[in-house]
């Protein structure tokens, strides 16, 4: 149940909102967010992800709370031009549609996805690399036991997750993005991302455009950095982001500041392991969105298959 309507309500009115890039992790939302924060014409959210009308914010942090709608004001400020929420775990979570629905009606969603083992695979690399495991009490050192948490395959369930956005809003308010695509026609998928919003095309600079994924290759920091970006206020971290986003980059590839890599690439192991959920999901997804999912479908399939007969 929606907490104090009225006031909700109110609240919501007073910070208006018209698109929210609703997910998902590791599937290029960090370059696109750090693209469109550029164009003259968008208010991005600062921070990127928000966290403020999902009960899901973040991997763990999933308990129920009272939006802080000062907060969620002071994400956007005074800033002109159209307003985008980029909190990526929103799309998984189960009751954000109809909180979403309540708020923002009129809403429109961005939602980046990614091959669905193969971003599973990098959520938990990611994982693993964090501090995020211990404080959790989780054991994710393994891929078969972390595939069985909701918190790493909710995320890559797409159609499960779409079923319900659909409850309330038409397909005609999503825009859906492949992260191959923005990958290797990243300004054509600008350029749908522009006419989605209704805003003009923007000359971006190569350097934005050369940030395509680059945060799905970065290292976490150790302590050390940790404590050295934690001493910097988060608006002068969000300002460098948005001016030089390459500088806050940096930190991540320098030995001194970052953790040790321990990353493992999707193989037909993690294929076999999600095969029998992911399946019949990418076809759900592609029968509810229209987005054409053969190769990726074909691609856990014929890996599942030769794990099988590999085990036969």
């Amino acid at each position: 149940m929606i907490e104090n309507n009225g006031m909700q309500n109110t609240a919501a009115a007073e910070v208006h909102v018209d698109c929210f890039l609703i997910g998902v992790p590791k599937a290029g939302t960090t370059w696109l967010a750090g693209a469109l924060q550029h164009h003259p014409e968008v208010c991005f959210s600062e921070p990127k992800e928000v966290d403020e009308l999902s009960d899901h914010r973040g991997t763990f942090n999933r308990l129920p709370r009272p939006v802080d709608w000062n907060r969620y004001r002071q994400a956007f400020g005074d800033r002109p031009g159209l307003r985008i929420d980029g909190s990526i775990h929103a799309f998984s979570d189960p009751d954000a549609p109809r909180k979403f629905s309540h708020w923002y009606p009129n809403a429109k969603f961005i939602l980046c996805i990614r091959q669905p083992v193969d971003r599973a695979v990098s959520h938990w690399n990611m994982i693993r690399a964090g501090t995020h495991l211990e404080p959790n009490g989780v054991d994710w050192s393994d891929f078969a036991i972390a595939w069985r948490d909701g918190r790493l395959h909710g995320d890559s369930l797409y159609g499960r997750c779409f079923s319900r956005w659909l409850q309330f809003y038409d397909t005609n308010r999503f825009l859906i993005a492949k992260s191959e695509n923005m990958k290797h026609s990243p300004t054509e998928v600008l350029s749908q991302v522009h006419e989605f919003l209704g805003v003009s095309d923007h000359d971006y600079s190569e350097k934005a455009l050369e940030l395509k994924h680059q945060s799905s290759d970065l290292k976490s920091l150790n302590p050390v950095g940790r404590s050295i970006r934690n001493a910097i206020p988060r608006n002068l971290r969000t300002s460098f982001k948005r001016v030089m986003p390459w500088l806050s980059y940096m930190p991540h590839r320098f030995p001194l500041f970052a953790a040790p890599a321990n990353t493992l690439n999707c193989t037909d192991y993690h294929h076999g392991i999600c095969a029998t959920e992911v399946l019949p999901d990418m076809e759900q997804f592609e029968s509810l969105s229209g987005i054409d999912m053969t190769q990726w479908i074909e691609e856990t399939r014929q890996a599942a298959a030769r794990i099988k007969r590999l085990r036969s």
